[in-house]
């Protein structure tokens, strides 16, 4: 009682002298890159706040020089001038004063407070003066400031920002995890209307361009437009005697061979432009209309709610129908689950009248979701014609991040409900400026990632689509495919786009079309003309390579989910597993990441034992590929890798067996270390302690161990041990290698003892009265209980205090535990294994290494194959830090 007084009692002394510094008045605010907002998107707006340490103090004359300037550049300067960043500090200020360093290129810049729906100028000045600390008093309360920079000269090096917080910031959301798509529904190509079904069937999801004029007044120079629109569908306005565009036959014969059709609603109808087909990718904005207005969108806002009433799952009184006389009253078809309401809003080639800011898209979006939240009028906005029907935002050009930032941040402020957007959708395409390069190259993964992220944090829901890559198969294309050594472009391009979904779909992201069905004009060595995965409309879509083989990988990952990355043991291989929904069937994505026409003759793959494997390879000519039975020896195949997927099937068998792998329970569930001394070995014994196998150890070359011919429902114990090259346990791994144990780990042992709800946010822990496993993993000094005692054990720990290592009362410096899981490579974290091993032996450094030992005792072994994961964690380390 008194260590643990002690212990409390200068802890709290400590907390609260923290506590005190803390809450002093601190002047200087210190900004982050994640308050930044770049509206424009371009340039490094870090740039405005990358140098706050070398800036000091200057309010009190103790300014230094910062070097670093951001500036959003000169190229296509018209359209991204005024260049606004808005710094969102998170909480209310009272803000007192703002100093920059002015680099004098004599242009103005201009300082608001107030928030993004409504901003308030509180000082423009002109930048005049060289390399000279200048300020403004603000003297306001507010969470937002923002810059707006008039033209390329404007130019400062840094800011630096004084005020007090009126309150404490909201903490980050937390990560909401999302789930995967089967990969039939992932899989997607870009198309037309007359594109045959036979060629779209080598995937599952179909982005139809779609013109708005086809379905308003087309050429018709007589047409009048908004509000007296009259639709036509089927036929559409393109139509003559005989002939048209029919949407509501192409979109059921879509749905009738089980794909999705995702029109992207492009352009603007002709009669907003006066019929100037060179405007037609402009803005759909009457003359001197306000971008930034919601209402200046309403026609747009029409024509989503008319297509939405057609053809989404609600039926719409047809008095708000606006159709042609020839056109039936129809309403609720149930033929379309998404519609995307532009293309590529950020289209800088088609200058200022065709590029939409991120504000402007977003106030566009906001009057195509539900009429700026009705705002518009009950029929405008799809949502108000269908709520169950998704919007695909237009695909932006580029995976540009901040664009998406830009709209959410608008969205915060000038709506009440959420983010005006369905499906976050990007464009990319794996280049080098000069010719195509391979999605790996390129980094594709992780550019996606980076996406996914934000989404999971920030849009939890939200989809995120890769709505454009591919590859040209003209070898002049600056997105060419070209040939590598003997491997034609066409093989090249197969490959490529087989490995593009691969790695889009490990990213994360939901959905990725691949541009396009067919060649435009494949002898045209300008980008997107041999783009297709057939030939040309006039060569009667001639497949190429590539289409055999997306069609192949559609046909064998159906139904199918990605699991995860397998390691593979070869840093030039990529082992992508994917799990069936409905069954245990997994199949097993593998190629070379590489671009030399690298073959590995004999690759080897763990997949387990009592399963039946197939080699499945995509070839020219076949639509399900080219099958082959692989051979099983001790749970592994052997078969050839290129640069060309394949896909290797495995079929659980009905035999009882167990096969063990050994992880440290931590976020990645990292592999043990392997290491010269020592070695991790396990045996079997039945429940009379006969030993019914042979010790068998853990190596770098064998991360599994399996044992075979078990008797269904029959009880069993495993024992694991460290074998060292002494005979001791002073040099086993685990008696040397323990890590992970901090401050922050006897403060989590503390809550415990306490029972703090903060604790329940840690899953592996969850509420009182706590896993079984972590109590053990808490309970330092083998009490039996979780307390402060223990708590000031761990903390003394990790100061190396005498006494402390072994920890007292016999403990170990490892907890082990397991779980049953369904399949290979499956992970358990961030729940707690369930199965706890019994430590045996004396732990001291002089003991014999067998006689220190842990044992499971398994009450019942299920038919057919199981999976054990065996976890090790350093005792002490309740927030599972130790990565070894």
């Amino acid at each position: 009682m008194h260590i643990t007084h002690f212990f409390l009692k200068h802890f709290w002394l400590l907390f609260l002298t923290l506590l005190a510094i803390q809450s002093s008045a601190q002047e200087k605010i210190l900004l982050n890159n994640e308050m930044l907002y770049n509206f424009s998107t371009k340039g490094d707006a870090g740039l405005l706040i990358d140098e706050q340490f070398i800036a000091g103090d200057p309010a009190n004359n103790l300014g230094g020089e910062p070097n670093t300037v951001f500036s959003p550049g000169w190229i296509e300067a018209h359209l991204y001038y005024p260049a606004q960043i808005a710094i969102d500090l998170g909480v209310d200020h009272a803000l007192s004063e703002l100093w920059f360093f002015d680099t004098s290129d004599a242009d103005s810049l201009f300082i608001y407070t107030g928030n993004p729906s409504q901003w308030i100028l509180q000082e423009k000045i002109v930048l005049d003066t060289y390399n000279t600390w200048r300020s403004i008093t603000l003297n306001t309360n507010s969470q937002f400031l923002m810059l707006s920079y008039k033209s390329p000269s404007t130019r400062i090096a840094e800011i630096v920002l004084y005020g007090t917080a009126n309150g404490v910031p909201p903490p980050p959301p937390v990560p909401v995890q999302h789930l995967q798509p089967v990969m039939n529904v992932f899989m997607g190509v870009n198309g037309f209307i007359n594109d045959p079904i036979s060629r779209f069937q080598c995937i599952g999801s179909i982005r139809e361009y779609h013109n708005w004029g086809w379905d308003e007044g087309n050429l018709d120079t007589t047409y009048p437009g908004y509000p007296n629109n009259q639709y036509a569908w089927n036929p559409s306005w393109v139509s003559g005697p005989g002939w048209g565009f029919n949407f509501d036959e192409f979109y059921t014969e879509i749905k009738n061979h089980t794909l999705s059709a995702n029109p992207a609603l492009q352009g603007s109808a002709p009669y907003i432009t006066d019929f100037n087909d060179s405007l037609t990718q402009h803005k759909p904005l009457s003359q001197g209309e306000n971008a930034e207005d919601p209402f200046s969108y309403i026609e747009h806002a029409d024509y989503m709610f008319q297509f939405a009433a057609r053809y989404g799952h609600t039926a719409v009184d047809a008095s708000l129908l606006k159709l042609k006389p020839d056109q039936e009253a129809l309403s609720g078809l149930g033929l379309l689950y998404y519609l995307e309401n532009w293309n590529e809003p950020d289209k800088w080639w088609f200058t200022r009248g065709g590029y939409f800011s991120p504000i402007e898209f977003a106030t566009m979006c906001s009057a195509d979701y539900d009429g700026h939240e009705g705002a518009l009028g009950i029929n405008n906005g799809m949502k108000n014609a269908d709520p169950h029907i998704k919007m695909v935002m237009g695909g932006l050009a580029t995976l540009n991040l901040e664009y998406v930032r830009s709209m959410k941040i608008w969205s915060d402020y000038n709506r009440q409900n959420s983010f005006p957007a369905d499906v976050l959708n990007f464009h990319h395409y794996s280049e080098n400026g000069l010719h195509g390069i391979s999605p790996e190259e390129d980094s594709l993964k992780y550019k996606l990632k980076k996406i996914v992220d934000y989404r999971d944090q920030y849009l939890p829901g939200k989809e995120i689509w890769l709505s454009e890559f591919g590859y040209d198969t003209n070898p002049e294309s600056v997105q060419a495919s070209r040939p590598i050594d003997t491997t034609d472009g066409f093989e090249v391009q197969g490959q490529w786009i087989l490995r593009s979904y691969l790695e889009a779909v490990a990213s994360g992201i939901d959905r990725a079309h691949v541009f396009m069905l067919r060649d435009v004009n494949a002898p045209d060595p300008n980008k997107y003309n041999s783009s297709g995965l057939t030939g040309e409309i006039w060569y009667g879509h001639q497949p190429k390579k590539s289409w055999y083989y997306v069609y192949t990988m559609k046909n064998q990952l159906s139904n199918m989910t990605f699991q995860q990355e397998i390691p593979s043991g070869d840093p030039q291989v990529n082992v992508y597993q994917f799990r069936s929904e409905n069954s245990d069937t997994l199949v097993y994505a593998v190629w070379c990441t590489t671009s030399e026409n690298l073959v590995i003759d004999s690759f080897q793959l763990q997949i387990g034992q009592n399963v039946s494997a197939t080699l499945i390879t995509p070839v020219i000519g076949d639509t399900l590929g080219l099958h082959q039975p692989l051979p099983i020896e001790n749970g592994t195949v052997s078969f050839r890798v290129s640069e060309r997927p394949v896909f290797v099937k495995t079929i659980p068998g009905i035999e009882s067996n167990i096969t063990c792998r050994l992880r440290m329970f931590n976020s990645n569930e990292s592999a043990l270390p392997v290491v010269e001394n020592s070695s991790f070995c396990i045996q079997l014994f039945n429940a009379n302690n006969e030993q019914i196998s042979e010790a068998q150890c853990f190596s770098a070359i064998q991360d599994s161990i399996s044992f075979g011919n078990l008797q269904p429902g029959m009880q069993y114990k495993l024992r694991l041990w460290e074998q060292t090259t002494t005979g001791k346990i002073d040099a086993s791994w685990m008696w040397n290698n323990w890590g992970g144990v901090s401050a922050l780990d006897a403060l989590i042992v503390n809550y415990m003892a306490v029972n703090h709800p903060q604790v329940e946010n840690m899953l592996w822990i969850g509420i009182q009265p706590y896993s079984q496993y972590f109590r053990h993993v808490a309970d330092v000094n083998n009490s039996g209980n979780i307390s402060s005692l223990d708590a000031l054990i761990v903390l003394y720990r990790t100061v190396g205090y005498p006494g402390t290592s072994p920890y007292p009362g016999g403990r170990h410096n490892f907890q082990v535990a397991a779980s049953l899981l369904n399949y290979p490579f499956d992970k358990l974290y961030p729940l707690a294994p369930d199965l706890l091993f019994e430590p045996f032996g004396i732990y001291q450094p002089d003991e014999v290494d067998s006689s220190v030992y842990y044992e499971l005792q398994l009450e019942s072994i299920p038919d057919g194959f199981n999976y054990l994961n065996i976890y090790l964690t350093s005792t002490g380390d309740v927030n599972v830090s130790y990565e070894p």
